[in-house]
C-alpha cells in the first residue's frame, strides 16, 4: 500500500444530509448514490460538528493460570450508532423530536398536541457525505431514535435538535471512492 493523499478524506461537503424514511424504504442493491426517491425527506443543515459513527463494543478478556496471559477474548456487546444535530426547526425535525398526538392548521396558525413522553421511533436513515467528488454513503435500513437531549431556547446559542440513532442490525456502506473498491479481505 502507498502513501496517497486522495485517500485522506474532510467531509462537510454542502451536499452532506441526513434523509429519514419509512423502516420499509430503499432497497440497498439499487440505492446508489442519486437522491433517494420515495417518502424520503432530509433535516436541512446540520449543526457545525457534523456526523458522528460510533462503534462501543465490550469485550471480555480469558486468561490463562500461567501469567495471567490473556488466551482469549469474547465479544460480549457490540452496537453502532450516528449521532448528529439537526438545526432546521420543521415538521420533520419536530417529529423526530417530538411524540405529535395531533396537529391542526387554521389560518396559518398551527397547533400541535404534544405528549409529555416519549418512545422508540424507527426509520430508515441514509448519511450523505461528500468530500468534493468522493460521495460516502451510509444506508441503515433499520434506526431507531430513543433518548432526546435538552433543547436551548437562548439568545447566545442556536437552538437545536440533538439525535442519537441506533442501528438495529446492519448498514451498508456505498461510495464512489476509488480507494475503498475491491474486498480487501486477506
Amino acid at each position: 500500500m502507498a502513501f496517497d493523499t486522495n485517500q485522506i478524506h474532510v467531509y462537510g461537503g454542502d451536499e452532506d444530509k441526513v434523509w429519514v424514511g419509512p423502516v420499509e424504504g430503499a432497497d440497498a442493491a439499487t440505492l446508489g448514490l442519486a437522491d433517494p426517491s420515495g417518502d424520503y425527506e432530509h433535516l436541512g443543515f446540520l449543526g457545525e460538528d457534523g456526523i458522528t459513527l460510533t462503534p462501543s463494543d465490550t469485550v471480555e478478556k480469558f486468561r490463562a493460570h500461567q501469567g495471567a496471559k490473556v488466551v482469549r477474548t469474547k465479544m460480549t456487546e457490540s452496537e453502532t450508532t450516528f449521532e448528529f444535530i439537526a438545526l432546521q426547526d420543521n415538521v420533520l425535525v419536530s417529529n423526530l423530536q417530538f411524540d405529535v398526538l395531533d396537529s391542526d392548521t387554521v389560518d396559518g396558525v398551527t397547533t400541535r398536541r404534544l405528549s409529555s413522553s416519549r418512545k422508540v421511533t424507527r426509520h430508515s436513515f441514509i448519511i450523505d457525505l461528500y468530500d468534493n467528488d468522493v460521495h460516502k454513503r451510509y444506508y441503515v435500513p433499520i434506526g431507531e431514535i430513543g433518548e432526546r437531549s435538552e433543547i436551548s431556547f437562548s439568545n447566545s446559542e442556536l437552538t437545536a435538535y440533538s439525535f442519537s440513532v441506533e442501528v438495529i442490525d446492519e448498514m451498508y456502506e456505498i461510495t464512489n471512492d476509488a480507494a475503498l473498491a475491491g474486498d480487501g479481505v486477506s
